[in-house]
């Protein structure tokens, strides 16, 4: 409970030469550490998890996972993050090797070591360290042909929440027509 003598203080000297209390200083504090929470929540990602928007012509989602078989299928979301890691559950079929690319507010998303691609085979985990506090726009899309592996988004783990409204379709499209390499066969080395 609050007494009197918690909501009183003595008023801050006027002339700030230092001569009162150094709890009365004018300097100000310690800037604030960001709120997280005690452990990150984790959202499963199926055909009906909300604010979460499916890309890919052939993709299909069913209720307990997006499947990302062909090249640029995958998923974009908005997220209220606290600062902290994201990570995403990824799976392949037959342990096969897939490649994955993400992106943050239209940016490419680097590793730590500059890398661009994220290998996934079997169980994986991408991780997004260190993502700075904020609202942020995430795209994540298998890069690697059908034939290559047939990937599996299971979930997502972070400090914050998905925002409920999935973000918008794109007005225009671009189509890529052409062999197998359009299609991502072989063009990670």
């Amino acid at each position: 409970g609050s007494t009197s003598e918690d909501s009183q203080s003595d008023p801050p000297s006027s002339t700030g030469n230092g001569t009162g209390d150094p709890d009365d200083s004018d300097a100000p504090g310690d800037p604030e550490e960001p709120d997280l929470p005690e452990e990150p929540t984790t959202y499963p990602l199926n055909s009906n998890t909300e604010g979460v928007r499916i890309l890919g012509v052939r993709n299909l989602a069913s209720g307990t996972q997006i499947n990302c078989d062909w090249s640029c299928s995958g998923i974009e979301l908005t997220v209220d993050c606290k600062g902290g890691d994201i990570r995403f559950q990824v799976s392949t079929r037959e342990n096969k090797p897939a490649y994955l690319r993400v992106w943050l507010d239209g940016e490419v998303w680097e590793q730590s070591s500059g890398e661009v691609y994220y290998r996934v085979g079997g169980s994986s985990e991408i991780i997004m360290r260190e993502v700075p506090a904020g609202t942020h726009t995430v795209r994540l899309l298998k890069v690697t042909g059908y034939t290559l592996a047939q990937a599996q988004i299971l979930s997502v783990q972070l400090n914050g929440s998905i925002l409920p409204e999935a973000p918008a379709e794109k007005e225009l499209y671009i189509e890529f027509v052409g062999d197998s390499i359009t299609c991502g066969w072989g063009t990670i080395g």
